[in-house]
């Protein structure tokens, strides 16, 4: 057993840690942990040396104390020694109470059963609204790339850690078979043990568990839930230093008679490029090998390529048009001198600016594509727009995220800026898109194919 003196603590109060029953354990010298329950989490909170005496007991005193900035119930969790592989778990510490108002001889319960209520609270309200013709549904969504070492909690949902094993044995059998079907090994080169060493960190999976989903059709909940999680993966990029990747996503409905049924997707399976092959199709060799010389000779070539790899996967419209513009912002700065007026293919000047130069990023990104263009007038930029049109509209949904974080019709913040009306010339009268999006993708490729036949020096 374990308990902590005194019960009723303070931020940075001494407290003493006292363990016994562990006779078993006498003369050794080994780690005490100490765990936290607040409103909003459980977890470790301290970890200090604590010596077990030849009685089994052990006290130990930290004299700066803890320091949590919030109501908390504080208990002894486990004791452990590594290097000799000891790990007991203390199920019957007696907890102490961490700023609390609460001075009741039964302090330690009634905090406990405040807290725990209040996280239910926080973490069991489901996502969506029930009634209005709404369906219960749950949701499991499989992400790779993200390793996790513990439950990450979020209102209505939680992303959970899943063994790395369970998604690369299929790549394991795949190089095995690949290297037999090439001759170089008459058996497996990846063998079990190794291969889930090796995957454990580099092939991490975790799954966002949603127990109370309520929509109206399978997809609402699928949207919904979609959302949660980009947006979630987005956030643990930055905190985990890695961007996971939705890649199955499970959805159950209730039916009227209190049965399920079940629908599956790949989200992370979808393929976007080609699916014809050969030389029209992207698979040039001479071009390929052209395209390595070239950005091996030129950074700025190959920073835009590594850029156009992650916008041509990103799920988000708005961060598309971000990325793909910062691209083209990209090469026209390394290409095109600041300080030039420009005028249109015609000849004309830059409407509302004749004084527009180079220095600013439209103008900039516009006399680059047009120095550069095949076209003999100022067309050829997409479906009845010029290029000038097409500049404006992908620059105004690049204000539009870069400034509000994605484009919102009617916002009345984005209605009163310039590029507002440029923006919406990207969405249909129901803020569907048009095809904005996929003219500007290809026009970075098409500029980055100008920029290697440029820069490979096959020539």
């Amino acid at each position: 057993m374990a308990w902590l003196e005194p019960e009723i603590l303070t931020d940075g109060q001494p407290l003493t840690i006292h363990i016994a029953n562990c006779a078993d354990l006498s003369g050794r010298t080994l780690q005490v942990d100490l765990g936290y329950v607040d409103a909003v989490d459980s977890a470790w909170c301290l970890s200090t040396p604590i010596v077990i005496d030849g009685n089994g007991r052990g006290t130990t005193t930290v004299p700066s104390g803890l320091s949590l900035g919030t109501e908390a119930i504080v208990m002894v969790t486990q004791i452990k020694s590594p290097e000799e592989n000891i790990l007991r778990q203390i199920s019957s510490s007696r907890p102490a109470t961490l700023n609390s108002a609460i001075s009741s001889p039964k302090a330690s319960e009634e905090v406990l059963a405040e807290l725990l209520a209040k996280q239910g609270e926080m973490y069991g309200t489901p996502l969506g609204k029930v009634g209005a013709g709404t369906i219960e549904h749950r949701v499991v969504i499989l992400v790779e790339g993200l390793l996790l070492t513990q439950p990450a909690k979020l209102p209505g949902w939680s992303i959970q850690p899943l063994s790395p094993s369970l998604g690369m044995e299929e790549y394991r059998l795949i190089v095995n078979q690949v290297v037999r079907d090439l001759g170089w090994a008459p058996g497996d080169i990846a063998s079990v043990e190794p291969w889930r060493s090796q995957a454990s960190s580099a092939y991490p999976l975790c799954a966002a568990v949603f127990p109370a989903v309520w929509a109206v059709t399978y997809e609402d909940a699928g949207r919904m839930t979609e959302e949660s999680v980009r947006l979630a993966l987005a956030l643990l990029s930055a905190n985990r230093g890695a961007a996971g990747r939705p890649v199955v996503v499970a959805i159950q409905q209730r039916q009227s008679n209190d049965g399920v049924l079940t629908k599956l997707s790949l989200p992370g399976a979808q393929y976007l490029g080609n699916l014809a092959g050969g030389f029209i199709a992207g698979e040039d060799q001479r071009f390929l090998l052209d395209q390595v010389r070239a950005s091996e000779k030129d950074p700025i070539i190959r920073l835009a390529y590594e850029l156009l790899a992650e916008a041509i996967p990103e799920a988000s419209v708005d961060a598309r048009y971000f990325r793909y513009w910062s691209i083209l912002e990209l090469l026209s700065g390394a290409r095109i001198a600041p300080g030039q007026v420009v005028t249109l293919l015609n000849g004309s000047p830059w409407p509302g600016d004749p004084n527009a130069t180079t220095s600013a990023a439209a103008p900039r990104v516009y006399e680059y594509l047009r120095s550069s263009t095949t076209a003999s007038q100022d067309g050829a930029a997409g479906p009845g727009r010029s290029l000038y049109e097409q500049v404006r509209i992908w620059y105004a949904r690049r204000n539009a995220t870069g400034h509000y974080g994605r484009l919102v019709p009617g916002d009345s913040r984005q209605v009163s800026k310039g590029w507002y009306n440029w923006a919406m010339r990207s969405v249909d009268d129901r803020g569907e898109p048009l095809g904005q999006l996929s003219v500007l993708k290809e026009t970075v490729i098409r500029a980055l194919a100008r920029e290697v036949r440029a820069n490979s020096g096959s020539a």
